[in-house]
């Protein structure tokens, strides 16, 4: 039987993009006729220990996490060499500087082969940047979703629709979690105070000074930050602790279990897998209102929304103040979490779409 060549390609390969593919890579691994692998750029800081199945080929490619003409013209060159020895059959691009790369290699493979992109959260979305650079990033996403024949494999439904703006060649595969294993990290002792926390980087996407200021309103509780990151200066409050970087899965789920509330202070997202897994956990959401974090967070049913400092302290106070209703919330999430983003069956949906684009006409 002829394998399925499929090359993922990714500039960063740490937190949920690491994830994702560690996930995706484990299920096609199952799956006959597909030969994966990964082209990646250089490990960051929070980069887990290679737990990706050894059947998947992984190379690592240098790509600048940075626009650099210079450097992007050099790994454009590099990708497309490396592309033509592999001779892929599909090339599934994530993030958007891989996603810009990568796709615009393959117009120049000479093939009829299929290109997929995942954005995790789309450049044009960021809040750190000013909006004549969001209108640049737009247009690009455009350009290269058309020149390129891509279609967009959106993570979560409110990046489906924003993927409906650049393109009619669009897909929905939900991010999902592994459930296998997780009843052992379902329990956990009683904390001696409230505890909330966040799983995460801490950069400016994650919002740490809104995390901080939280803290720094709720002294009688205890508030865990799970991981490390380029921002671990603006967390001050004295009831914050930082775990540091961790490289064991198991190590992030043993901190994640110790937590009486999930708070995800994002300021954009593409389909937080950390959410997932709070919710998989049966721990209640208290989310900022943003992309993303809507798409996981069933408002009033698995956790709260806010839109702003006062909402946030204001369920925050609610849910330390009833035991049940977090309890409430938490089997909701669960029950949520496993009926739409059990990562196997999401998975194999992909799988599945891998072969049937290949198809006559698709």
């Amino acid at each position: 039987m002829k394998q399925l060549k499929v090359v993922q390609i990714t500039e960063t390969f740490a937190t949920g993009v690491y994830t994702y593919l560690k996930d995706l890579s484990d299920v096609l691994d199952e799956i006959e006729g597909i030969d994966n692998t990964i082209i990646y750029s250089g490990k960051r800081k929070g980069t887990p220990q290679n737990t990706i199945t050894k059947s998947t080929r992984l190379i690592q490619l240098y790509m600048s996490n940075e626009i650099s003409i210079i450097k992007d013209i050099k790994s454009s060159f590099n990708l497309y060499r490396l592309l033509l020895g592999i001779n892929p059959d599909i090339i599934h691009v994530h993030s958007s500087k891989a996603g810009f790369i990568g796709r615009l290699v393959s117009i120049f493979l000479g093939k009829n082969l299929k290109i997929l992109y995942t954005p995790h959260g789309f450049s044009f979305l960021r809040k750190d940047i000013p909006k004549t650079k969001q209108k640049l990033f737009f247009f690009i996403e455009r350009f290269i979703s058309l020149i390129s024949k891509s279609t967009i494999i959106a993570c979560g439904d409110t990046e489906l629709e924003y993927a409906k703006k650049l393109s009619k060649r669009v897909y929905l595969i939900r991010n999902g979690i592994n459930f296998n294993g997780l009843p052992t990290y379902m329990d956990h002792a009683p904390n001696d105070r409230l505890t909330i926390g966040i799983l995460s980087r801490i950069t400016y996407a994650r919002n740490p000074e809104f995390f901080n200021q939280i803290a720094l309103e709720f002294p009688e509780f205890d508030f865990l930050w799970i991981g490390d990151g380029e921002l671990r200066n603006e967390i001050t409050a004295p009831n914050i602790k930082v775990t540091g970087w961790f490289t064991e899965k198991q190590d992030g789920y043993d901190n994640l279990k110790r937590l009486d509330i999930y708070l995800q202070t994002s300021l954009w997202e593409g389909l937080p897998i950390s959410v997932l897994e709070a919710m998989a956990l049966r721990k209640p959401v208290i989310a900022s209102n943003v992309i993303g974090n809507k798409d996981a967070v069933k408002h009033g049913v698995t956790g709260f929304l806010y839109n702003d400092f006062s909402e946030a302290c204001s369920y925050l106070k609610m849910l330390a103040n009833d035991k049940d209703l977090r309890l409430s919330l938490g089997k909701e999430g669960y029950e949520l979490s496993k009926l739409k983003f059990d990562v196997n069956e999401n998975f194999r949906k992909l799988a599945d779409y891998y072969f049937e684009s290949l198809e006559p006409g698709k």
